[in-house]
């Protein structure tokens, strides 16, 4: 899976998690591997 921000966030790193909710349930995560700044 590859993330797109509509913005740049400067806080992102490897080894932290990724997760994606809808309200309250988890629709599911993973660890983050890569940042690339264009």
């Amino acid at each position: 899976w590859v993330v797109t921000f509509g913005k740049p966030h400067s806080s992102v790193a490897p080894g932290q998690a990724a997760v994606f909710y809808r309200g309250d349930e988890v629709l599911g995560g993973g660890t983050i591997t890569a940042s690339i700044r264009e």
